[in-house]
């Protein structure tokens, strides 16, 4: 691929998970990739975003079958 950013992520039970994004909108960025999780097939996307100088989130969703996207968790992240 070119032109894209790429973010890689290996869990504790040996699942690796790539997805990419095309750009910064702003302050956020949005990863999207199909992935397979414990031998099930998925759509995931882990969305970050920028809260100013010293903090940031990261939200993760799936890709349900409707076409809605459901959150599975998000983090917030501040640098003390």
């Amino acid at each position: 691929m070119t032109k894209r950013w790429t973010s890689v992520t290996v869990d504790g039970t040996g699942n690796a998970v790539s997805s990419t994004a095309t750009q910064w909108a702003g302050d956020r960025i949005a990863f999207t990739g199909d992935v397979v999780v414990i031998g099930e097939k998925a759509t995931l996307r882990q969305t970050i975003t920028r809260r100013g100088e010293r903090a940031y989130t990261v939200t993760n969703e799936e890709h349900m079958p409707s076409g809605a996207w459901r959150l599975l968790d998000t983090y917030r992240y501040t640098k003390r």
